[in-house]
């Protein structure tokens, strides 16, 4: 018997196969960056001077 190697998975089959792992920290991210946009209150505007 000779063994025959698995198939190369396909570049869809990979992304379904991981893609709760690779959307849940970009979706996290464009919220965060949403939320601070949103919180663009005078305390935040005061921080950023003073680290400027």
């Amino acid at each position: 018997m000779t063994d025959i190697p698995p198939p190369r998975p396909t570049p869809s089959q990979l992304l379904r196969a991981t893609r709760p792992w690779w959307i849940v920290p970009i979706v996290l991210i464009l919220l965060a960056g949403l939320a601070l946009a949103l919180a663009d209150s005078a305390p935040l505007r005061s921080l950023t001077y003073s680290v400027m």
